[in-house]
């Protein structure tokens, strides 16, 4: 049960960004068999690690660096492409969206930057990982130091699950509540 407790203080920890090294101490005192989870914890033991929402607002910017390269990187092609029409419409793009009337709008969503920034508004840091992986390398380039946070951070929350499953998984099942064997049976009123 100790091991239940301590486990969810680490995972309580994680998602909220606070502090952790004394109950993955703890935790590592306690059960030594979970020491690579606690591996996946300890870069953001000391100091906590970023919640999703902060990840989120961090990728924010990123994405839109990213966005803008790749249109710039569509104009550039369109203006060698020697078609004035494409040449036209790509100088316009900078002022305006220029599309057909009747086309939907293209969704932000569907840009791989865009995978990621969803993924992370709804919290989903395996999903955010996954697309972020999924980037191109020059987009991975341009986001630094963010991928391999947004790795550690979403291995850590995985450890933090592991422990707080594997945690419960190793009480003890009993046979329902128990009674006291001294207790004098009750006695019926009058």
């Amino acid at each position: 049960a100790l091991r239940v407790v301590v486990a969810d203080r680490v995972a309580s920890a994680l998602e909220s960004g606070a502090a952790y090294a004394e109950p993955l101490a703890s935790l590592r005192k306690l059960d030594p068999a979970t020491e690579a989870q606690a591996k996946a914890l300890a870069p953001f033991a000391d100091k906590g690690a970023p919640t999703a929402a902060q990840l989120a607002d961090d990728f924010r910017p990123i994405a839109e660096r990213i966005a803008a390269k790749r249109r710039a990187q569509q104009a550039k092609a369109n203006v060698g492409s020697g078609d004035f029409r494409s040449k036209l419409l790509s100088m316009a793009d900078g002022l305006v969206q220029v599309r057909k009337a009747d086309a939907p709008a293209p969704e932000a969503a569907d840009q791989p930057e865009g995978k990621v920034q969803a993924a992370l508004d709804r919290g989903d840091l395996t999903g955010a990982e996954a697309a972020f992986a999924a980037l191109p390398a020059e987009a991975r380039d341009e986001a630094g130091d963010f991928g391999a946070t947004l790795k550690a951070r979403a291995e850590a929350e995985a450890a933090a699950r592991t422990l707080i499953g594997n945690a419960f998984q190793a009480l003890p099942t009993g046979a329902g509540p128990a009674t006291p064997a001294s207790a004098p049976p009750a006695s019926p009123s009058r």
